[in-house]
């Protein structure tokens, strides 16, 4: 496979560093040590490749998607976050869903998600709303959704793996579209 990147970089005279490349292995074990360009590249566990970090079991890292959902929103609003200093839930809501939640689940729709991943982004949220209304920390989780108006966790991370397969499942040739195209065949007849 690497002869292929060779003969495509010297082709469309393109240079990578073999210094900044890193070699993932997915299934199985390392194959040894490899060179590009006669330099050793370096095996890893986990690759970041567009701000996505796959690692051997393709699970999601909640800590770090709820660490940047924190960041965001405290970068846009601040500390003073709250129903109590006169600051709109409905306002600190709409910035939430406009910037702190894509931030945080970007990805998601390609990545393992667990039930204690779920359960964890959960809690986050609900904490956060109840800040944002000003309510206490033991208030029902139903009524912290209903007063603000708010989505559940699961329906935010379905929605991005609806629209993958949907787009998968509409690409002529691929399994899915013709498992789609087989099935409403035999529907109709």
């Amino acid at each position: 496979m690497l002869d292929i990147v060779n003969f495509c970089i010297s082709k469309d005279k393109v240079a990578i560093n073999p210094e900044e490349s890193e070699i993932h292995t997915i299934k199985g074990n390392s194959p040894g040590s490899i060179y590009l360009n006669g330099a050793h590249v370096k095996h890893s566990t986990e690759v970041k490749h567009l701000g996505i970090i796959r690692t051997p079991k393709n699970n999601l890292n909640t800590d770090d998607h709820l660490k940047t959902e924190r960041q965001t929103i405290y970068a846009l609003i601040g500390p003073g976050l709250n129903a109590i200093k006169g600051f709109s839930p409905v306002v600190a809501l709409k910035l939430w869903n406009t910037y702190a939640m894509p931030r945080a689940l970007y990805g998601v729709e390609i990545l393992k998600v667990t039930t204690g991943d779920i359960e964890k982004l959960d809690r986050q949220h609900r904490s956060m709303f109840k800040h944002f209304q000003g309510l206490p920390a033991r208030i029902a989780t139903a009524e912290v959704h209903l007063l603000l108006g708010s989505e559940l966790i699961e329906s935010i991370i379905d929605r991005p793996r609806l629209r993958l397969f949907t787009n998968i499942s509409r690409l002529k040739g691929s399994e899915e579209y013709n498992i789609l195209s087989r099935q409403i065949i035999m529907a109709i007849h």
